[in-house]
């Protein structure tokens, strides 16, 4: 989670080593095999906006985590035509898969992380012609296909006051917006409440002031969400009721 404006990405490092070998002069000579090793990587580059006040407006970028509900890695090989000459497919993010090339061919090497109907992360690379009995290694990057954002018309509020959030999906098969309270879909009368539209109204029952983490996220993927912090505001109420009416506490 994080507090004001987030930009994260993930890179997938997909090692490809591919080994040919033949029998020189031989009609039969034919390469042998490709061996594709999957890792995923971190990179962050957090930016935090200082000094906000309380009608600054402010946006948060998605949380970028590659998630943990991905269904399947297809991994394809296309060669000068554009034809798919080799494919594999996994359910694990790390795994290992073996693929047959044809030297002295440019290649397009490709990767797609799937959920369902939708392609979260896609790579490719090029990958120029081998020769015979050569090995080589080429890095590839996963990168993300879809957005989420959130921003809040406010990120400090009195308890008294409502701020209106700004959710959006794009890039996925349903992009509907869902809203939730500290990773509560909807908020509850602790946390506050969060409407469709994502107007949060906080807790009457805040005794001291409070933070709450306000998320955005698709409804079918809720995993892929993006946060901003709220801090509401409940001392200066009471200061400001104590100050005005202050013969009620005579």
């Amino acid at each position: 989670m994080t507090t004001l404006q987030n930009s994260r990405y993930f890179i997938a490092s997909i090692l490809l080593t591919l080994s040919l070998a033949g029998c020189g002069g031989s009609s039969n000579s034919i390469p042998d095999h490709a061996t594709l090793v999957v890792s995923m990587t971190q990179s962050d580059a957090l930016t935090k906006a200082g000094g906000a006040t309380r009608s600054q407006a402010v946006s948060a970028g998605q949380n970028e985590t590659v998630p943990s509900d991905i269904q399947t890695l297809i991994i394809e090989v296309r060669d000068s035509r554009e034809a798919i000459v080799k494919s594999a497919s996994t359910s694990s993010l790390t795994g290992v898969m073996r693929l047959n090339v044809i030297p002295n061919e440019n290649l397009l090497v490709s990767v797609r992380a799937i959920n369902g109907q939708d392609t979260l992360y896609q790579g490719s690379t090029s990958v120029e012609a081998l020769s015979p009995n050569e090995s080589r290694a080429v890095s590839l990057p996963l990168n993300k296909t879809f957005t989420v954002a959130i921003g809040s018309s406010a990120v400090i509020i009195d308890i008294n006051e409502s701020a209106s959030l700004t959710g959006t999906v794009s890039g996925l098969s349903n992009n509907t917006v869902g809203y939730a309270v500290n990773g509560i879909t909807g908020g509850n009368p602790t946390l506050g409440i969060v409407d469709i539209e994502g107007v949060y109204t906080p807790s009457s029952g805040f005794l001291s002031n409070t933070t709450v983490t306000l998320s955005a996220f698709p409804i079918n993927l809720p995993s892929l969400s993006a946060d901003v912090q709220i801090s509401v505001l409940v001392d200066a109420v009471w200061d400001q009721f104590n100050w005005d009416d202050g013969k009620k506490w005579q």
